[in-house]
């Protein structure tokens, strides 16, 4: 294969890998919410709520979400270790966890779980959106919390 023809191999192979990256970040469940470790034991604290959100004006900033109610009844905990930037640091162990607890939420999104409740007695319905443009990126995302 002559180098101009292996390059232009390469280079479609590469954009159509970053058009499926694209898509799979995109049809990703997203709650329009970006969250941080709460301080007590468990909970992710709301630090900002998208313009976008398909929740604005449904939860306020300040609030802590506990737990996901899952379509099937199960009640799914949210702990602060959900939500990291550099989950590669983790042991094997823990990067494995993580990484289940991570699809566990993504499926329950998925199926229709979206029943999240706030500490301590308050409770809200909060809706995920599958479809939402490049600008909600920054935004925090449930495919997992590290997006």
């Amino acid at each position: 294969m002559a180098p101009r023809q292996r390059f232009l191999l390469i280079a479609i192979l590469a954009l159509a890998a970053i058009a499926i990256s694209a898509q799979v970040a995109l049809s990703s469940p997203w709650l329009g919410l970006e969250l941080s470790p709460h301080d007590g034991p468990e909970g992710l604290r709301v630090d900002r709520v998208h313009p976008d959100s398909p929740n604005a004006g449904v939860i306020r900033v300040g609030s802590v979400i506990v737990g996901l109610h899952a379509a099937d009844g199960r009640q799914i905990p949210l702990h602060g270790n959900l939500v990291m930037e550099e989950p590669d640091l983790l042991s094997h162990t823990d990067l494995n966890l993580f990484m289940k607890r991570q699809t566990e939420l993504d499926q329950a999104l998925r199926s229709g779980g979206h029943g999240l409740f706030s500490h301590p007695v308050t409770r809200c319905r909060l809706w995920p959106s599958i479809r939402r443009g490049i600008s909600s990126r920054a935004a925090f995302r449930f495919t997992p919390f590290t997006g």
